[in-house]
Order: structure tokens, then sequence, then C-alpha cells
């Protein structure tokens, strides 16, 4: 890792990563903890184990989590990602918070969250998705927490099979949310 000045609009208050940051298979005793960073590579968390994910306010080029197992919460609330979100498979025991997040790609797929259990929540509200697909297919969560205009339109989400127990916040009447996958299959 190395610390350098940056002339982006982005300003990093903690780390700049000019490299691939490469924690796989690792077990922390405690948090995985950089927000408000800049990372100009992927950051490669595959099957890696920790108490607490947290990115909040960080730019990324990319995160590949497959895998992985959160015993505590994920925060990617307010991230800017140019590249997948990869949490196939992982196991989050907390929330997995992507409030107010921003997918902006030019190809490939958004997050790919595939067979993820989360545990304790998934906040997904005020989410810009600019372009790619995002695959939720097979995830569980305990508690979904969202709202229409953050899931993006027409054929690029996969909702197949994915399953909640609750729902809090954005409409909770049947009728608004039979309205939703009009909106993702158009």
């Amino acid at each position: 890792m190395t610390a350098k000045s940056t002339t982006s609009a982005f300003e990093p208050k903690g780390a700049h990563v000019n490299e691939t940051l490469n924690l796989s298979f690792t077990t922390t005793r405690g948090t995985i903890l950089m927000p408000n960073s800049r990372f100009e590579a992927l950051i490669y968390c595959g099957q890696t184990e920790c108490k607490q994910l947290d990115l909040n306010g960080s730019y990324l080029q990319g995160l590949n989590g497959q895998a992985m197992k959160v015993t505590g919460a994920a925060f990617l609330h307010e991230i800017t990602t140019h590249a997948t979100i990869d949490l196939n498979s992982a196991t989050i025991d907390g929330q997995l918070d992507c409030e107010k997040a921003v997918f902006e790609f030019e190809t490939g797929d958004a997050p790919n969250a595939q067979e993820a259990k989360i545990n304790d929540g998934l906040i997904w509200q005020g989410v810009t998705v600019t372009k790619g697909t995002f695959y939720f297919a097979n995830a569980h969560t305990s508690v979904l927490s969202d709202d229409i205009d953050s899931w993006p339109s027409g054929e690029r989400i996969d909702l197949s099979r994915m399953n909640y127990d609750t729902i809090i916040g954005g409409p909770l009447n049947a009728k608004t949310r039979l309205v939703w996958p009009d909106k993702i299959s158009n």
C-alpha cells in the first residue's frame, strides 16, 4: 500500500491503495476497517473471515468477496464503484449496508450476491445504478429495507428465489410491491 496525494474529485480521508489488496483466505480477529479510502485496484477477500468489513465512503475498483464470512456487519454505505462487488455465497451475520452506494458500470455486472446469506438485514436505499446486471438469485436476508428507485429497471436484475423474512422501509403494501416485478422485467 502506497500513500500519496491525489488530485481527483475524490479526496480520501483514509488510505489510498494503488495496487491490488489481497486478503483472500485470511482470518482476522477484528475488523477490516478502511472507510473513506480510495482503491485503485481490486480488493480480494475471497474466503476471508473477519468480524466486520467497513469500506463506508470509499471509492472501489471492485471487491471479490466470494464465500467471505463476516461475523458482524458489512458496511458499503456511500461507496462508489466502477467494477463488480462480488459477494457470491458470502455469509454476513450482521447487516449488509449499501445505503447511498453508487454503482457506475460501463460494462459487466453490478453486485453479485447470488446465494449470499445476510442474517441481520439488507439495507438497499438511495442506491444509484448506471449500468450492469444485479444478481441476488437464491440470496436470503432476514430483513429487506429498500426503495423502488434503488433497483435498476429493465431486465438487469435477477431476484429469482431471493427470499426475506420481513420488509421495513419503502412501501409495505402488497399492491405497490406487486408492481415492482413489472418495473424489473420491462
